[in-house]
């Protein structure tokens, strides 16, 4: 379809585009057998929604605004003048997806795409040559950063909503910078290291950021250097860096993520098509690691592109994981995203994995077809992913929520009602019937037996009527629970059971 050019703005060698179209205990899990998970066999996971009808080139990168607002930026392949970066939002949790009318043109493939949250600003950070660009898609402000970048590069923002990027300036040479003015100007921060592949986490505390990279010329050994924020825009080392993993089997894949004092170490080991998915878990800030712990090991497939998340809602805080399973030697169709997840209070154990979609992923590949995992609130988290559809790749979003659905059974109701959840005893989830008589608002919410509320299922205006709404538990522990409703001058309490 023609896309009709409004205005035009030159940036250096880029142009800005606006088109009219919208468009530490050492567990060891036992190996998981995936021939006997079924495709999105939980009902927490969703369908597959498309938000792109065509195949990105290379990385995507998406991230939730202050406002809520869901962007996801990729490679365009359709534009007639040539490749450039799109985005794409949702305002509604990725139930609906639009292309926003801006774009980034003209031909170029971006190598790498980091999408971030500072404060009321949602930033851009890509990579093409040896240029990072940094593109404000609220204020529309664009510029390319000072120093060259010839490999991976992190960035991240910081409870000061600093940004901070670390780079490999040279083969063997990582470098960092920062800034206090969301991007405008950078600081001299300087040599990091002589190393390479640098990652880059930040920890819930908003003020620690973590780098790791692989020793030069070693494919194994893995070091962590720690930072602390002094002042916006500006970082001092904390503590001499750490070993995390000595040289041995291969390791191609590599980040850490952290919730307070609990760290964790997501790596994958081995080759292709044969590499496995491990985690090194730590209680102590990162002081030290336990054994790894098994995540994703399976013969003959090959499991790699994690990505991951912290969930920090009412009734979980932990690490969301997803990852790629491909196949290899058999068919495409088999090849899935997987999910487990681990809580803050038992970091050593990890959920059953389960297929969250409906479409196959692409398998091992030259393009770097990562997915990115969105947190939302409430637990529940979204992933941004390529899959194969009629046979052609296209991008898509699927969703893992405690509430799957609020069904309206009947437009008529004389008086107010809640019933009793069904079944209960449950594992995981129930339905809990409601009526209401007038056009009101509705809230009805979960707690445990301290009181606390560990979810929310309902809380918008809705017509007057009959509705059934789903609630998942698979977060929760096994318990008592209590819903309550309050909708008007009508509020009810009902207990229920959850049994695992």
């Amino acid at each position: 379809m023609k896309r009709f050019i409004t205005s035009i703005t030159v940036f250096s060698f880029f142009v800005l585009i606006f088109t009219s179209n919208v468009y530490s205990l050492d567990v060891k899990p036992a190996p998981v057998d995936y021939s006997k998970i079924k495709t999105n066999d939980s009902p927490v996971w969703g369908n597959d929604v498309l938000i792109m009808d065509s195949e990105p080139e290379g990385p995507i990168s998406g991230v939730r605004a202050s406002n809520g607002t869901i962007w996801v930026a990729v490679n365009d392949t359709t534009l007639s003048a040539g490749r450039g970066l799109l985005f794409y939002t949702s305002t509604n949790d990725g139930n609906t997806w639009a292309l926003h009318p801006t774009a980034i043109q003209p031909a170029f493939i971006a190598s790498e795409i980091h999408m971030v949250k500072a404060g009321d600003s949602t930033i851009c950070f890509f990579r093409t040559g040896t240029t990072i660009y940094r593109f404000n898609v609220v204020t529309n402000s664009f510029l390319a950063l000072p120093e060259a970048s010839v490999g991976p590069f992190g960035v991240v923002s910081s409870s000061t909503n600093s940004l901070y990027i670390f780079f490999q300036s040279a083969v063997n040479s990582i470098r960092r910078t920062g800034s206090a003015d969301y991007g405008f100007t950078w600081g001299n921060g300087g040599l990091v290291t002589s190393n390479t592949r640098p990652t880059l986490s930040i920890s819930s505390l908003g003020d620690t950021l973590v780098t790791m990279y692989r020793l030069a010329g070693n494919t194994s050994a893995i070091t962590r250097f720690r930072y602390r924020e002094t002042a916006p825009g500006v970082l001092a080392t904390a503590g001499a860096s750490i070993a995390v993993l000595t040289a041995g089997t291969e390791r191609d894949q590599y980040n850490y993520y952290m919730f307070g004092a609990v760290h964790w170490v997501i790596y994958t080991e081995g080759i292709t098509p044969n590499r496995d998915i491990k985690a090194l878990v730590s209680t102590n800030s990162g002081l030290n690691f336990g054994s790894p712990i098994d995540v994703a090991i399976n013969p003959n497939r090959d499991e790699f592109w994690f990505a991951g998340g912290i969930g920090m809602g009412m009734s979980f805080n932990g690490l969301d994981l997803t990852w790629l399973s491909d196949s290899a030697g058999t068919t495409a169709a088999a090849d899935r995203l997987f999910y487990r997840g681990t809580d803050f209070a038992s970091p050593n154990s990890f959920d059953n994995p389960f297929g969250l979609n409906q479409n196959p992923v692409t398998g091992s590949d030259t393009r770097d077809y990562k997915p990115s995992v969105i947190e939302l609130p409430n637990a529940d988290l979204g992933v941004i992913f390529v899959a194969t559809q009629g046979g052609n790749k296209k991008l898509f979003w699927d969703r893992f929520s405690s509430v799957t659905n609020i069904t309206n059974n009947s437009s008529t109701a004389e008086s107010y009602n809640l019933s009793q959840n069904y079944p209960n005893p449950f594992n995981p989830t129930t339905k809990i019937d409601f009526t209401i008589p007038n056009n009101e608002f509705v809230s009805i919410k979960v707690f445990d037996v301290l009181g606390k509320e560990v979810a929310t299922l309902v809380n918008k205006k809705m017509d007057k009527g009959s509705y059934s709404v789903s609630f998942n538990a698979s977060k929760l522990t096994s318990g008592v629970y209590f819903y309550k409703i309050i909708s008007g001058n009508f509020s009810s309490v009902k207990r229920m059971m959850l049994v695992k």
